[in-house]
């Protein structure tokens, strides 16, 4: 059976108990009542993740909020440029476009309320992870405001700075230090995020400056990969799509 299927399995069992922490970088919060302060870019769930949210009852909620028209892909060097690849419903990934605002509000109020599987998640926002242990007895996590959560698995999907992955190397590190050095010295290597070389920009423009200039724009209607040599290219979706 795979390790997603099992996960799935036991969040669906209500006798356990499913946190779901989310760090942002506000200082001066009410964790008690936090809203979602966290924004991003948008992001692309393809069948996997899609199944996993299929089987938690979240797809149709998902579905709801997705890209309308679904982006794609479109070759725009000739004087004649078209669009050849769409990801939607029709695709053969059966992929679809959400901004990552819409995810996390599906996550913390689907999972949350009182339908099911209610009562299997707990989600809080505002707590940033620093550290973890482990011992026979299970997963201690250790956060940024002096508190601490205790758990049978622990999953860190917590970005290009996780402190999950840095914990995780470390131990590992640590432990093959007396035995082999060179070994030792390579898991440090994995510990910390490594510049690739390439950047990354992201910016908001305001849409009326595109209408004012050429108002039937591709861009303001629909998300668009525009593909460029090398490792060159944009990606641009409407905010409007969202709102």
């Amino acid at each position: 059976m795979p390790l997603c299927d099992r996960l799935i399995g036991r969040a669906k069992q209500k006798s356990r108990r499913n946190d779901i922490s989310q760090g942002t970088s506000t200082k001066n919060c009410d964790l008690a009542n936090a809203d979602l302060t966290e924004f991003g870019a948008g992001i692309t769930l393809y069948n996997r993740t899609r199944y996993i949210l299929r089987e938690l009852g979240l797809e149709e909620a998902l579905k709801s909020k997705s890209l309308s028209p679904p982006m794609g892909c479109r070759k725009s060097d000739t004087q004649n440029g078209y669009t050849f690849k769409t990801f939607g419903e029709s695709g053969n990934t059966g992929a679809i476009a959400v901004h990552r605002v819409e995810m996390l509000n599906l996550l913390s109020k689907e999972l949350t309320a009182d339908t099911k599987p209610a009562g299997i998640f707990n989600v809080r926002f505002s707590k940033r992870m620093t550290s973890y242990t482990q011992d026979s007895s299970g997963v201690t996590l250790n956060f940024e405001d002096g508190s601490f959560a205790q758990a049978d698995i622990l999953i860190g999907a917590d970005g290009i700075g996780s402190p999950t992955r840095k914990t995780m190397y470390t131990g590992l590190s640590e432990r093959a230090r007396g035995t082999n050095p060179e070994h030792a010295d390579d898991l440090m290597t994995h510990a910390l995020p490594i510049w690739t070389g390439i950047y990354i920009y992201r910016f908001l423009v305001d849409s009326a400056k595109i209408q004012a200039i050429k108002p039937d724009h591709i861009a303001l209607s629909k998300g668009i990969s525009w593909c460029g040599s090398g490792s060159v290219g944009l990606i641009s979706y409407s905010s409007e799509m969202w709102l």
